[in-house]
């Protein structure tokens, strides 16, 4: 009686394809609720962020020699230089030296659009590329999306990796310090679920955006700026909106 029910297409019938959406995404909302209200009360509670409250943001460009494994991503893909900024943080802000969960958030424009992407320190083995790992440095080891993005060739995961040689900084101030001197250089690569990394891109950060404040609030937008080409599956976009909702509701500003 469900089946034939489930497949009425007269009045007061209902689909399957609505009906299996309508479950699959209830979850979702529920979690995207659970983590707006926690968000919100953590960033209250703070009088900040609830993540990342503390980092720098830098200047640079991406160096994108293009690829011969194409994505379908046309800034993944194509040969460009294209500017941005990145904002290094920790991710609960816990004093340095202590470990705590390694944060980059990218920002550029593509294409007349703005283009946000965020990473966090994890591995890239087939598991761990999906696991949070506490380091004590800012620029030691891997960071990923964490969650993949749709693209036209199917889920993608992006990385971000030191260049041999990088600095082990476990502090913004290192950083600044760092960054005064030298510029730096990171890897950019994109993977399948469980697939081997292909690297696409150099990240290059010369300096800091603003010297008399190194840490300027700018807040990222990683779901309604999810890059050219890219697109978030509904189930992770609804609970990370809430996340983000959430927080910004707790500590607004003017951006």
């Amino acid at each position: 009686m469900l089946g034939q029910r489930c497949k009425s297409s007269g009045k007061g019938g209902y689909h399957v394809t609505a009906m299996t959406a309508k479950l699959t995404n209830t979850p979702a909302l529920v979690g995207g609720r659970v983590l707006q209200a926690t968000f919100r009360v953590a960033a209250h509670l703070r009088s900040s962020k609830p993540l990342h409250p503390n980092g720098v943001l830098l200047r640079g460009w991406l160096d994108c020699p293009g690829t011969d494994r194409p994505t379908g991503v046309p800034w993944v893909d194509g040969t460009a230089q294209i500017p941005c900024v990145a904002r290094i943080s920790r991710a609960v802000g816990i004093a340095a030296p202590l470990p705590d969960i390694p944060g980059l958030a990218l920002r550029w424009q593509y294409g007349g659009r703005q283009c946000d992407l965020l990473f966090a320190g994890t591995g890239l083995g087939r598991a761990n590329r999906f696991v949070l790992v506490p380091r004590r440095s800012l620029l030691g080891g891997a960071r990923t999306t964490l969650f993949p993005l749709s693209s036209p060739r199917g889920p993608l995961l992006f990385a971000v990796t030191p260049e041999p040689g990088a600095p082990q900084c476990s502090s913004t101030a290192e950083l600044v310090g760092v960054v005064a001197t030298r510029p730096l250089a990171l890897t950019l690569s994109y993977a399948g679920l469980g697939g081997p990394w292909t690297r696409f891109a150099t990240l290059v950060l010369d300096g800091t955006v603003d010297d008399s404040n190194t840490d300027p609030v700018l807040r990222f937008h990683p779901v309604s700026a999810t890059p050219v080409g890219l697109h978030q599956y509904e189930v992770l976009e609804r609970l990370r909106r809430g996340a983000y909702v959430g927080a910004r509701a707790g500590y607004p500003t003017s951006d």
